[in-house]
């Protein structure tokens, strides 16, 4: 094998990866005088070129559905994270393949590019506290940390002034508090929550997470402008990645030389010295192998590249590796833990599952309804799992147009969608305004429309109100002063008869499509055995304070209708309109 080494290959230091750990590896050796070697495996990424947080989904192939063809061949294991416009940061499965045993699945989600997973990581930054140092000792499980958080301290603070991370300062042992720039503010709901909280339960308290994303300028990097999408980049580099931080650092010392497409392949250890003196390296362009030299070496790879190089290393010294006396290398993996969170079938199924005493309620709506017809795995079924106490607030879909579009009604909009390419916002593929529309283009109007989803209908209504789309499909509640306004074209209303809140709307059936109507409700449920005396209870009270003057005539201020419904007719309800739903959903899996 022909090995390219000289003397131009050789270095102070080399550090191999350039995520978080070998971008401040960089950064301390360059800054203390050393030429350091960067051996990135993969390419360079380039902000204003690769970054697509500002790319809206309009401009994306498949209006953030994914390719999901692709991703069935080319990325089996990475689709499982991202989206349509972070895909590109993760590696193309079928280039760097992995095996596993058949009952040890793993999912080795990976990008592989400068920056590493610095450029997709949560940016959540906590310190271990004083609890965690101990808990080896204190559990008796494991090994005894060598050191404790005093001695750690220092180094925290050295790093969180470098990077810039916000929180609230809470004085709690468990949760030491850092150097922080200031916090975030709670949205509305989490400041109820926290209030909730400090009355019922006065030993805990709800904080904002702690990010390493600023709030204010800092070391040259602008405050973030709360954009939403931190995982398709961050032009502004608000958030700390190796490729918008520490590599920027290390390189204004004229010390770094950064190498992409230097695929590591094994260490090389001295006998004689017994250290390790350089690195092989094979080009990701070329193939040609090459030879690097250091007195250190840093090895800041993932820990699956780190264990991969280190077995890579053998010698007849150490033919299981280097680092591996322990014959442990390689092992004691944990997998990521993906898509956590909560939704309505989450609660739905909580609820079902709760004692039938009355005291644990579900304020759902007939999105809940759709989900379990949508949702493979559900393990929920509203009309045997649960009992209605009462419907009430129910509320129209409308069909809202751009003020740009040149259209006055239902029949206007369908015929411009035969004429031309349109589109249509939805709250999110799978939402009942969504579905309802679409089935209604594919069976009644039969008139082809492009469908963009947003995640709610804020992003879907300003979308349609900047001309950016041609037509929405959301509950009526958040476009009412829009309508009113004349920021859009209030077209029609989905339920039976005309909104109390948008009058002059007329209704699709009034626009001359007969023999379809979708009212979105929100209902009271209890779990299924839940005596029927409490149930009946549970309606009485619910009802009487649906029927209140000054209820009703705060939902009609918002766009509610305040017609409530009785526990046992709306299960009744329920079961029709499931009925309904589920012709619906399996007609759009046709």
């Amino acid at each position: 094998m022909n090995v390219i080494t000289t003397k131009a290959n050789t270095y102070d230091a080399i550090v191999i990866g350039s995520g978080i750990s070998g971008g401040w590896a960089v950064k301390e050796l360059t800054e203390k005088g050393m030429q350091t070697l960067v051996l990135e495996a993969g390419q360079t990424i380039v902000p204003e070129r690769d970054y697509v947080e500002h790319v809206p989904v309009w401009d994306v192939k498949f209006r953030g559905m994914r390719d999901r063809k692709y991703e069935e061949v080319y990325q089996p294991v990475q689709r499982h994270i991202g989206d349509e416009w972070n895909s590109k940061f993760f590696v193309n499965d079928l280039e760097n393949p992995y095996t596993t045993p058949q009952d040890q699945p793993y999912l080795f989600l990976r990008g592989r590019h400068v920056g590493g997973r610095s450029v997709m990581w949560g940016r959540q930054s906590y310190r271990w506290s004083e609890m965690d140092f101990e808990s080896n000792l204190k559990d008796g499980h494991g090994v005894d940390w060598p050191v404790r958080y005093k001695d750690v301290e220092p180094w925290y603070d050295y790093v969180e002034d470098f990077i810039g991370v916000s929180g609230q300062a809470e004085g709690l042992p468990q949760l030491p508090d850092g150097k922080f720039l200031p916090p975030m503010e709670m949205n509305c709901a989490e400041v109820v929550v926290k209030q909730a909280i400090a009355e019922k339960f006065p030993d805990r308290r709800l904080t904002i997470g702690r990010t390493a994303i600023l709030t204010v300028p800092h070391r040259g990097r602008a405050a973030c402008h709360y954009c939403g999408p931190c995982a398709r980049g961050c032009i502004t580099r608000s958030y700390f990645s190796s490729l918008h931080s520490t590599l920027p650092a290390a390189e204004a010392t004229g010390k770094m030389t950064l190498r992409p497409f230097s695929v590591v392949h094994s260490l090389i250890f001295n006998s004689v010295t017994r250290r390790i003196t350089g690195v092989r390296v094979i080009d990701g362009q070329t193939k040609a192998p090459m030879e690097f030299h250091a007195k250190v070496v840093f090895l800041c790879a993932s820990t699956l590249e780190s264990a991969r190089i280190l077995m890579n290393s053998a010698t007849s010294e150490f033919p299981t590796g280097l680092a591996n006396s322990s014959g442990e290398l390689g092992h004691n993996l944990m997998d990521h833990i993906m898509h956590g969170g909560a939704s309505g079938i989450i609660a739905g199924r909580q609820v079902s599952q709760a004692d039938p005493d009355g005291y644990t309620i579900l304020i759902a709506t007939n999105s809940m309804m759709v989900a379990q017809l949508t949702t493979s795995n559900a393990n929920l079924d509203m009309l045997r799992d649960l009992k209605a106490v009462a419907s009430i607030a129910p509320q129209a879909n409308i069909v809202v147009a751009s003020p740009g579009l040149e259209v006055k009604s239902l029949a206007d909009v369908i015929a411009l969608a035969k004429a031309r390419h349109l589109t249509y916002a939805s709250p999110g593929a799978g939402s009942v305004p969504q579905l309802f529309f679409q089935h209604f283009l594919t069976t009644v109007a039969k008139a082809p429309m492009t469908h963009v989803p947003f995640q709610g209908a804020a992003g879907a209504l300003t979308a349609t109100m900047a001309n950016q789309t041609d037509v929405a499909v959301v509950t009526l509640p958040p476009a009412v002063s829009f309508v009113n306004s004349g920021k859009l074209k209030g077209i029609a209303v989905t339920t039976k008869a005309r909104s109390a809140a948008l009058p002059q709307i007329p209704t699709v059936v009034e626009s001359g499509y007969t023999g379809i109507s979708s009212t979105v409700w929100a209902a009271i449920f209890v779990p299924a055995k839940t005596p029927d005396a409490i149930r009946a209870r549970l309606s009485e009270a619910a009802l009487k304070v649906a029927a209140m003057p000054d209820v009703q005539a705060k939902l009609r201020a918002l766009g509610y209708e305040t017609d409530a419904v009785p526990g046992e007719q709306f299960q009744q309800d329920i079961a029709k309109e499931l009925r309904v739903w589920t012709n619906i959903v399996a007609a759009m899996k046709r």
